[in-house]
């Protein structure tokens, strides 16, 4: 009944389902397996955790349960912790596209540029659907001149899987003004920047071109809506010494 309610979208009733197989023994692996799963999509960490421990408690040899651990373990930014139980699931099952997504996000996380990127380019060999992988590994490639071919087209190729996809506009954008290609970045910064008003790395984006295209007006504008969204966002120091030289 749970299967059916899933593969309808009804995950609410199988939910239920899966709570009321547990009252009545809280050590099916199955369920506990599902719960985790569930809980974790529905952003609910402690109990897709809880759910996960239970599930490896009857067998630590489960992959799915390891990458929850993992990917929750990441979403606290334990990214330590969260390599070692992603690679724990990968040691149990090689062929998980979830695991090497979580580890090539940790590897960016920690600022380990080549292994995030062998990491996304096996989740691509095996999920040649995942739009973030190719937009993640773009956005890495694009910083190397010797890879900007190939970061266009994976920039394009996310974009392509996901049309409204703001992030994915953004990188293709990032890619261009990685190439001095100004008019197309801007075009792709402007696009992102409509779908994610309140993105600040987008504006600073903007801010970067204009100011690439000697138009320090709306550069400083830019940089200036960048740090009212957030003022403590990845680049702000950048944006902020770059808007004192604009005399902003």
């Amino acid at each position: 009944a749970a299967h059916a309610a899933l593969a309808q979208g009804r995950r609410n009733e199988a939910i239920q389902h899966y709570e009321t197989v547990l009252q009545v023994n809280p050590t099916i692996v199955a369920a506990n397996v599902a719960l985790a799963d569930l809980s974790l999509a529905r952003g609910q960490r402690a109990e897709a955790a809880k759910y996960a421990r239970a599930a490896l408690k009857e067998n630590p040899r489960l992959a799915g349960p390891l990458v929850v651990l993992g990917r929750v373990a990441l979403e606290e930014s334990r990214v330590d912790e969260a390599i070692d139980l992603l690679q724990k699931a990968l040691d149990v099952n090689p062929n998980l596209p979830s695991a090497f997504f979580g580890l090539a996000y940790a590897y960016q996380l920690k600022g380990n540029r080549d292994r995030a990127i062998q990491n996304y380019r096996k989740v691509i060999a095996f999920s040649p659907g995942d739009a973030a992988s190719y937009n993640n590994l773009a956005w890495l490639l694009a910083d190397d001149a010797r890879s900007q071919g190939e970061a266009l087209r994976f920039a394009q190729k996310a974009l392509e899987l996901q049309p409204r996809n703001g992030r994915a506009m953004d990188t293709l954008g990032w890619v261009y003004f990685k190439q001095e290609k100004l008019a197309e970045a801007e075009k792709h910064f402007r696009a992102a920047g409509e779908i994610l008003p309140n993105e600040a790395a987008i504006q600073y984006h903007l801010g970067l071109v204009a100011h690439r295209q000697g138009r320090t007006a709306d550069a400083s504008a830019a940089l200036k809506r960048a740090l009212l969204i957030n003022p403590n966002f990845e680049d702000a120091a950048t944006a902020r010494k770059l808007l004192q030289e604009l005399g902003g």
